[in-house]
């Protein structure tokens, strides 16, 4: 297979415009994860019962409400080849205990079980780190303690001790991530608007927590995308950047500057997930939040070093031939996209998708791709023409 490559500089990833998710009012904030090609948002709807929708690359389902009553937001996570929705029970002889329920399409939920002896505040947050799931809570009626408890894939009905594993006092909801085979969870001090983060291999020895540079208010969200820890947040009170989103990015050494996210009105916690895009890319880091309205938009943050066009069709010729490549390529979401380029300079409509090459000359076989015309920037594409 011969191969095309980008000599063009590569651009730092950015998130890309909100796009509103039709048909959807929620009260709190939404939770995502992804599973088997889709990617799955819960939330809590009308009456306090956790609602779920699915997107599958193209178009996000209708709704399919659950039975469960919710007293928080849910939090979603994949576990064992399966989705694992959590959340604060609502229902009396269970209220303020955590409640879980599984699926595989986000339609049909086994019947809920309850973490025994575990109190929340809040939501949960969750990891899978080996065969192991983590679940970490602040404690309950808000008194500020963090606690863990665990299942294994040898036996998911049994529940290790609920460990607590920190003295410091915190507020709101941690959050949970699995970054270079290491827990890392972020919480926010009580009375702080400065998050800590500190790290576990087992989910019983943690070490000391360290601050992270950035002022936030409401609880963050944590996920890794392309070898990088993000965490997402609403801007901080003291700032006067409370409803903005920001997000500051940890490569396993230092973190660095908040971020802002333009164009953006939260008014709750972020939830983030990564779609994978097509292959021999990293996919995309996409990021939900919830307005005061109830409505959610969701974004795309596309890491343009790993973009790669796919070639169907290659026909050689001289640099002044017009010589059609047919390709797919991600758009700002992470999704293929069906566009046409030429072998030599020019500018191209597909659809919505017009790219712009440089010269590609018969012997050098270099292609550059400048910009595209629905915003999203391309640079870095490598194309691979079938032997």
């Amino acid at each position: 297979m011969s191969t095309i490559t980008s000599n063009a500089a590569v651009p730092a990833p950015v998130f890309s415009a909100t796009v509103q998710i039709p048909k959807l009012t929620i009260s709190g904030s939404p939770t995502l994860a992804y599973l088997n090609g889709t990617l799955y948002l819960a939330y809590v709807g009308a009456q306090n019962i956790i609602s779920c929708t699915a997107f599958d690359g193209t178009a996000w389902s209708k709704s399919v409400s659950t039975i469960f009553d919710a007293d928080a937001s849910p939090t979603l996570t994949v576990f064992n080849d399966k989705l694992y929705l959590m959340f604060k029970s609502d229902v009396d002889g269970t209220a303020g205990g955590i409640l879980y329920s599984t699926s595989t399409d986000g339609k049909t939920w086994s019947a809920q079980l309850q973490i025994p002896k575990a109190r929340v505040s809040g939501w949960p947050a969750l990891a899978a780190l080996g065969n192991t799931l983590y679940v970490v809570n602040q404690g309950a009626d808000n008194d500020g303690t963090l606690w863990c408890t665990t299942i294994t894939t040898t036996d998911t009905t049994t529940w290790s001790s609920n460990v607590q594993i920190s003295t410091e006092k915190i507020s709101g909801s941690p959050a949970l991530a699995v970054f270079q085979n290491v827990l890392y969870l972020v919480y926010v001090p009580s009375g702080s608007e400065q998050p800590k983060y500190m790290t576990s291999s087992d989910g019983k020895t943690w070490t000391t927590a360290t601050t992270i540079p950035c002022l936030l208010s409401e609880s963050p969200a944590l996920a890794v995308f392309n070898g990088t820890l993000y965490l997402v947040y609403q801007g901080a009170a003291s700032t006067g950047t409370r409803g903005q989103l920001w997000y500051s990015a940890f490569d396993g050494k230092s973190w660095g500057p908040s971020t802002w996210v333009p164009n953006t009105v939260e008014n709750a916690t972020p939830a983030l997930a990564v779609f994978p895009g097509i292959p021999d890319t990293q996919g995309t880091l996409v990021c939900a939040q919830s307005r005061s309205d109830g409505t959610v938009y969701w974004q795309g943050l596309t890491d343009t070093n790993d973009i790669t066009g796919l070639v169907t069709q290659f026909n050689v010729g001289t640099a002044t031939d017009q010589n059609a490549i047919t390709f797919e390529i991600t758009d700002d979401f992470g999704f293929p996209r069906t566009g046409t380029m030429y072998y030599n300079a020019s500018s191209e409509r597909s659809g919505s998708y017009g790219i712009i090459f440089s010269t590609a000359l018969a012997n050098s076989l270099q292609v550059r791709a400048l910009f595209s015309t629905n915003g999203g920037t391309y640079s870095g594409v490598t194309l691979f023409i079938p032997t």
